[in-house]
């Protein structure tokens, strides 16, 4: 069994925050899925045409990064 619990500064730090796990047992995940893999290469292709121009610096101030950063 695994044990998680907030501190108070945690829960100071982001107020209505939850946590939420899911276990999987017994479960194989397929060793390939082709249309899953293209879908990837689509997005990621996507990705890099739209931030392309960014510096890093730009790319890491865009507020959907602040998590990341931190």
């Amino acid at each position: 069994m695994l044990l998680i619990s907030a501190t108070d500064a945690w829960r100071a730090a982001h107020p209505g925050a939850a946590i939420g796990l899911l276990e999987l047992s017994g479960v194989e995940p397929p060793r390939s899925c082709p249309a899953l893999n293209a879908r990837k290469r689509d997005v990621e292709t996507s990705l890099r045409e739209r931030y392309k121009s960014l510096t890093r610096p730009e790319l890491a101030s865009l507020p959907v990064m602040g998590a990341y950063v931190r």
